[in-house]
């Protein structure tokens, strides 16, 4: 019979258990935005809104007594309002102004057609390169 190589039978066993805690550990990372599970969304959610609200503040500065909206607060708040509005499709549709505004224009057009095949209860795929 032919003699193994012990070390070269240890290392891989080495590298097996490595490469294994390694898909466990990106497993667990990806964990935090499993939105099948609507306790983790939820959270995810809270998270997100408080992060806009921050951001929020601290372009815009506290809105004294909490009463005014953000627009009628100052003119570069009216300004910075205008960008984030909301953007509302027939059916109630609703995408934060705050992502809208970053979507390219192709990507706009694909939220619209993915939006009116679903309003068809037509199914379809997008793709990219």
């Amino acid at each position: 019979s032919r003699d193994k190589d012990p070390s070269s039978e240890e290392d891989y066993v080495d590298d097996l258990i490595q490469q294994q805690q390694e898909a466990a550990a990106e497993r667990d990372d990806l964990a935090d935005y499993d939105d099948v599970d609507d306790a983790v969304y939820q959270t995810r959610l809270e998270r997100h809104q408080e992060q806009l609200e921050l951001k929020r503040q601290q372009q815009q500065g506290p809105i004294e007594g909490g009463s005014q909206d953000a627009a009628a607060a100052s003119p570069a708040a009216a300004d910075a309002g205008a960008e984030s509005a909301d953007v509302v499709f027939d059916g109630g549709f609703r995408v934060p102004g705050t992502i809208w505004a970053q979507l390219f224009d192709y990507q706009r057009t694909g939220v619209k057609w993915l939006w009116e095949l679903h309003n068809q209860r037509a199914g379809g795929i997008m793709g990219d390169e």
